[in-house]
This record gives structure tokens, C-alpha cells and sequence, in this order.
């Protein structure tokens, strides 16, 4: 209605007017929201409306990817709002709409932060045939069940991967693997991570040589069994007393063979397998030089008197 001169005009009551809707222009001063933060959001934009005169205000309301944030108020005059305990979120194509007064701006599309990841337990036990559940830490991984997730050491992924928390990841079986520095990054919704070059798989341990432990002085053919050993293909280098072995090979986890191992005497040292320790292996591997023993004998010699006979027995050791 509008009102001149003491005459008002009248309208008919059918006849009704919007305000332009909302429209947002970019989130929290456009840094990129950590990946699964739950909590504020700032949004920017324009024809937002008059300052809210309570907090929550009724009339404003955000939803992050669909899913409503708790509460919202318009912070600045038109063009500020704040909005608290918004849903978590992963990925690149995120998209928030801020809604005031029953008008909804069109969606604002934005990207979380990437994935980063930091560390790894546990620490250097993850047995070289892989097949065995360690956890990832790190930040940005989103909220628990975002999907789709990948875990890699090297460029080897690992079999069922889950996100617990926006700051653990378990990959449930680990590839396959051997050696130390292997590299572990993660990709969850098309973001790659950080990669992380530490990822160490388990020492490896020998328990036997040559089935008997027996090799001649001269060397020779070693086949090495134990634990750890990598995959067939794996470069491996065998040393006995700082000696280094020839033509050796990786057959499995579990069997290494050389073609050539160094000769010697007593009892040699296994002090290093590929670039890793081996754990605590000191045995006799060499025949010794020292004669067989001579066999013990028994010799029995006869004694009579003239009443009773007595035997008497004498064992010989020359």
C-alpha cells in the first residue's frame, strides 16, 4: 500500500512480491574445510537479509550435501551467515545451500581438504606375504564409511579398506611386500593424499640352512629357509662374515637360494639380507676340520681262580 497527498492506494490482496533469494559466493573465507569436519561454516554471498535478532534463527538453515547443519543466523547484513554443526564431508564435488525465509540460494560447490596421511601401526611388523590388517593415521579422511577408499604401499592396493574416523583408516589385508621406505598414500573420493615414505615390512629371520645346517668348508649352494623374505623376483643380497654370496634369489617368503656362498670354518655370521638386519642368526654351518671321533670298543677279558671264575669288563679308547 502506498500512501500521498493523504490518499492511499490499495491493492488487491492476491498481488504479492519475493525478495531476491540468496545467493552464496564462497565458505570460511575460502579456505577449503578440513575433510569430516563437523562444526562452522562461515558463508559469504549476497541477499542474505537483515542481521539475525536471535541465535539460532528460525528463518536461516544450511544443508551440507543434503544433510541439514544444526543451526544458523545471518551474522553480518546481508552477505555473512554462520552456521553450526554441519555434517562431515569428503570428496571435491561438496555443495552447501543456505535458505532464509523459505528461499533457497542455488548450491555453492566446493571441495574438502585432501587426505594427509602421517603414520602407521603397527611399526614394522607386517609380515612380507602381506595378508595381515594395520591402521593408518592421519587427518581429513573423512567421516566413518566414506567411500570410495584406496590404500597403497607402493603402488600395490590394499584388499578392503575402511574409514573409522576422520583420522584412522584400516586397510584390511596388506599387500604383499618386502624391504624398508616402501611408500603408503591413500586416495578417499578421487582425492590423493600425501605420500608417506616409511613404510617398513618385517625383518627377515632365517632358521635353517641346507635342511641340515651342513654346507662343505669350500661353500657352496646355500638354500636359506626362514621367514620374511619378500616375493619371487626380489632383489636379495646375502652376506657370510661380511662376504657377500653370488647368484642369490628370492623363491618365496620363506626360501632364498644362492648359487655361491663363501667357505670357512666354524661358525659364520648371517649378518645381513637385502637392506634389512637379520634377526639374531649365529649357528655352525661348516663341516670343522677336526677328524671323525675313533669308535669306542669293548674288549672282555677272563680271570680264574681255582675255586670261582670272575669276568672282568675293560673298555678301550685309544
Amino acid at each position: 500500500r502506498r500512501v500521498r497527498g493523504g490518499q492511499s492506494s490499495q491493492y488487491p490482496s492476491d498481488v504479492k512480491f519475493s525478495y531476491t533469494a540468496p545467493n552464496v559466493t564462497r565458505i570460511n573465507d575460502g579456505v577449503t574445510p578440513p575433510l569430516g569436519a563437523v562444526g562452522i561454516f562461515t558463508v559469504y554471498g549476497t541477499n542474505f537479509g537483515p542481521a539475525s535478532q536471535s541465535s539460532p534463527d528460525p528463518d536461516v538453515s544450511a544443508t551440507l550435501n543434503g544433510a541439514p547443519c544444526t543451526s544458523c543466523v545471518i551474522a553480518e547484513d546481508f552477505d555473512q551467515a554462520i552456521c553450526w554443526g554441519c555434517p562431515g564431508g569428503a570428496g571435491t564435488e561438496a555443495e552447501i545451500i543456505i535458505t532464509v525465509n523459505s528461499q533457497a540460494s542455488d548450491p555453492f560447490h566446493f571441495a574438502f581438504a585432501g587426505p594427509v596421511v602421517t603414520g602407521y601401526v603397527p611399526a614394522a611388523e607386517i609380515p612380507t606375504q602381506g595378508h595381515t590388517p594395520f591402521t593408518i593415521l592421519g587427518y581429513n579422511f573423512g567421516p566413518a564409511g566414506t567411500t570410495p577408499i584406496e590404500v597403497y604401499i607402493d603402488d600395490v592396493e590394499c584388499t578392503n579398506s575402511i574409514v573409522v574416523d576422520d583420522s584412522t583408516v584400516v586397510c584390511l589385508s596388506a599387500p604383499a611386500g618386502s624391504g624398508k621406505n616402501n611408500t603408503i598414500h591413500v586416495v578417499i573420493q578421487n582425492q590423493i593424499s600425501n605420500i608417506f615414505a616409511n613404510f617398513t615390512y618385517a625383518s627377515p629371520i632365517i632358521l635353517g640352512i641346507n635342511s641340515g645346517e651342513i654346507v662343505p668348508t669350500s661353500g657352496g649352494v646355500f638354500s636359506i629357509f626362514g621367514l620374511n623374505f619378500g616375493q619371487e623376483g626380489d632383489q636379495v643380497t646375502v652376506t657370510v662374515r661380511g662376504n657377500e654370496c653370488t647368484g642369490c634369489s628370492v623363491v618365496n617368503s620363506s626360501l632364498v637360494e644362492c648359487d655361491n656362498c663363501p667357505g670357512g670354518t666354524g661358525g659364520p655370521e648371517f649378518s645381513r639380507m637385502g637392506a634389512q638386519v637379520v634377526s639374531g642368526y649365529i649357528m655352525n654351518v661348516y663341516h670343522t676340520t677336526n677328524p671323525a671321533p675313533t669308535p669306542t670298543t669293548t674288549t672282555t677279558t677272563t680271570t680264574t681262580t681255582s675255586t670261582t671264575p670272575q669276568t672282568t669288563q675293560t673298555i678301550q679308547t685309544p
